[in-house]
């Protein structure tokens, strides 16, 4: 725990900060004879008057809580959320919880030592990244978490599952007049979908419940704002990364009207019921940890072990606590770490920290963590030549990361998802994004190939189903007689493009009794048909050696026209091939 002299240090910082601040509480108002003779007068009238506003606030508060107040705004605006279907509940593909021994390790329900290994895929809930698009579509969700499950992954870690605020469309919206948190209950459907295909692929999550950073999804700012401190000076303060005493004020942390804010926003998220499920987020085996938080600066022991008894105590959720203060600034700042927070903090059951830089790699915090029967995760990880120049460096820290008893797992950052559209993968520009199984020949095709070998080595599948990287199929989007354009499937190196003579219909029967309607490839190659490179998503005779040839066959009703479909084709030295696409016509 902090001093005491520390924490009155912190509270004289914030009681100024008040003191500066547009907050302005009620003045007394001294009474006086003209007033109260006034009063006498009048009374009958003014007690009329009171009367009638005395009802207009009791319609108005009927009306408040009915609509918004603490309950549900159903706030949309004018968006239309995505069409989401339901996912059949299978209890026996996550059966139990991961815990906690003594040792510091985690355990799978089976009492099997678990490692986790997996990504970042931080917008299932909310994205950001597609003009328009305010949450992700079913089809990108899918594809997201079947290509991390490819790659290896048996746990993904996700901001928006749990980051929801400030924003129209969030989970919450805004304040009330009463105090109570503005809830959105159309913002679960992304969420509740997530979840559902998460567990139907048996990927466990890890959901960070807010974030320090001000971005799209929300953050810890929107608590300190709807609790009345409005003043820029308090934004300074609560990103202030070298100053102890000032991170500490800042009043998200220290705060009682922050702090009463932020819990009635987690448990408003713990407590959700899953539509497929029927149980409250506390008692679902997907998730595997929650997160206090995305790399919190000035989180303190005290306010830590607060939210953490909350989430287990209070709540009663089955899952982890994992720590989200910013371990590498925090340090930076002096802020005590080993013995003195590891000991005040008996509710968290995992550290995390973000390795971005090779000189923040301390082997030493992973075994202080364990030493107090803490397990030890590396929550963010860049992956790129920004951190390791080469693919073998790479190689090397992740094989090096194996042989440290004390750390439990890894998630690198980010993951992406091929587009709705044609054009291969929504994009992103924080320099860290991924795009699974990346252009071939390339050296992301090479780092992440070799994160895909490690990651099933971490977690103990030296022999992995040859299925796993069968390719989903693509969506063949429009045709002309001499160009395809597609949406793109999960874990495709590149694909097949076929063509045949249209008879009478482009359907598969057609192919299969009629001689004159046989399938012949005219592309298959990277060079001709991929959702990398300048030509992605999209095939044309302008590229390709083979050009279609309609047929012009006697008694045939469809004659000048063709049919199409494709095949996607995974990564060496396999080359699964995956199922057939629709078939157009063209």
């Amino acid at each position: 725990m902090a001093s005491e002299h520390t924490h009155s240090q912190s509270y004289q910082a914030l009681e100024q900060l008040e003191r500066d601040d547009d907050i302005v509480e009620p003045k007394n108002i001294d009474d006086d004879r003209p007033f109260m003779g006034c009063l006498l007068r009048y009374r009958w009238t003014l007690v009329c008057v009171l009367a009638v506003a005395l009802v207009f606030g009791i319609v108005e508060l009927l009306l408040h809580e009915l609509v918004i107040g603490g309950q549900d705004s159903g706030e949309t605006g004018d968006y239309d959320i995505p069409a989401y279907g339901r996912i059949e509940y299978n209890s026996s593909k996550l059966r139990g919880f991961v815990s906690l021994g003594e040792d510091g390790f985690l355990y799978s329900p089976s009492g099997e030592q678990f490692r986790m290994a997996g990504c970042n895929i931080y917008w299932l809930g909310r994205d950001e990244n597609v003009p328009g698009e305010v949450y992700p579509s079913a089809f990108r969700i899918d594809d997201a978490l079947q290509t991390a499950l490819m790659m290896g992954s048996n746990v993904v870690r996700s901001h928006t599952l749990g980051v929801s605020t400030g924003h129209p469309h969030a989970l919450v919206t805004g304040v009330a007049k009463d105090g109570r948190l503005r809830f959105n209950s159309l913002a679960w459907a992304p969420i509740d979908y997530a979840m559902d295909r998460a567990r139907a692929l048996g990927i466990r999550l890890v959901i960070p419940l807010t974030d320090n950073w001000w971005y799209y999804h929300g953050s810890k700012m929107d608590f300190v704002r709807w609790a009345g401190f409005t003043h820029e000076r308090h934004e300074a303060v609560c990103a202030r990364t070298h100053d102890t005493v000032e991170a500490k004020a800042c009043p998200f942390y220290s705060h009682p009207r922050v702090v009463a804010l932020f819990k009635q926003y987690v448990r408003h998220v713990l407590e959700h019921v899953n539509p497929s499920t029927g149980l409250p987020l506390t008692q679902d085996p997907v998730v595997l940890a929650w997160e206090t938080g995305n790399e919190l600066i000035g989180a303190d022991a005290e306010w830590t072990q607060t939210m953490a008894h909350l989430i287990k105590h209070e709540l009663g959720a089955k899952q982890l606590v994992m720590d989200g203060r910013d371990l590498v600034r925090d340090l930076e700042a002096e802020l005590p770490f080993e013995a003195e927070y590891l000991d005040s903090t008996p509710d968290v059951d995992i550290i995390t920290e973000h390795r971005y830089y090779w000189f923040l790699d301390s082997p030493a915090r992973a075994a202080a963590a364990r030493a107090r029967g803490k397990a030890y995760v590396v929550g963010e990880l860049d992956w790129t030549a920004a951190n390791f120049p080469a693919a073998a460096d790479l190689q090397g820290y992740l094989q090096g990361l194996a042989a440290e008893p004390a750390v439990t797992g890894w998630l690198w950052w980010s993951l992406f998802s091929h587009k709705d559209q044609a054009g291969g993968f929504v994009t992103h520009d924080d320099g860290y994004s991924a795009y699974y199984p990346g252009e071939p020949g390339t050296d992301a095709h090479r780092r992440l190939a070799l994160m895909r070998r490690e990651a099933l080595r971490w977690i103990g599948d030296s022999v992995p189903d040859p299925t796993a990287l069968i390719p989903a199929a693509p969506h063949i989007l429009q045709a002309s007689p001499h160009s395809v354009s597609w949406r793109g499937g999960a874990g495709a190196a590149h694909y097949r493009v076929q063509t045949r003579p249209k008879i009478h219909s482009c359907s598969a029967s057609e192919a299969e009794e009629d001689p004159r309607a046989a399938w012949r490839t005219v592309c298959e190659a990277s060079a001709c048909a991929s959702d990398f490179g300048a030509h992605s998503g999209v095939w044309s005779t302008a590229w390709a050696a083979v050009p279609p040839d309609p047929v012009s066959t006697a008694g045939a009703t469809g004659v000048g026209k063709v049919c199409y479909r494709m095949q996607a084709i995974g990564v060496g030295p396999a080359f699964l091939e995956g199922p057939w696409s629709n078939h157009v016509e063209a």
